[in-house]
C-alpha cells in the first residue's frame, strides 16, 4: 500500500509505472505518528508532519527526514537520530546501506 497525497497520486503512479486504486482518504494530520515499512529497508518509520511537504511536486509526503534542511528541521522537532550518509568528501561513508562501498 502507498500513502499519497490525493492530487498527485495520479501523476506518482504514472512516473513509477504503477497502477492503483483509493482505498481511503484522511487529512494527513490524522496519520501523524503511524508506523509504516520502510520501502526499501527491513524497518518500520514513523509519519511525520512539515509544513515544507507541498502539493508542487513529488508524493505530498517526505522521505528521509534528515536529508534536506527542511526534513532535517522537522526531524529535530520529532527527535529523530541523526544519521550522517556523507563523508567529509561529499560522498556516501563506507557501510551506507545499499550503496557499493
Amino acid at each position: 500500500m502507498l500513502v499519497l497525497a490525493a492530487e498527485l497520486a495520479p501523476a506518482s503512479l504514472a512516473r513509477f509505472g504503477l497502477e492503483g486504486r483509493e482505498i481511503g482518504r484522511c487529512r494527513g494530520a490524522q496519520l501523524e505518528g503511524l508506523k509504516l515499512r520502510h520501502p526499501w529497508l527491513a524497518k518500520q518509520v514513523p509519519l511525520i508532519l512539515g509544513e515544507h511537504v507541498t502539493l508542487e511536486a513529488g508524493t505530498g509526503r517526505a522521505h528521509r527526514p534528515r536529508a534536506w534542511p527542511g526534513d532535517f528541521a522537522i526531524g529535530r522537532t520529532y527527535e529523530l537520530p541523526v544519521v550522517n550518509r556523507w563523508g567529509p568528501d561529499g560522498c556516501f561513508a563506507p557501510g551506507t546501506e545499499l550503496v557499493p562501498g
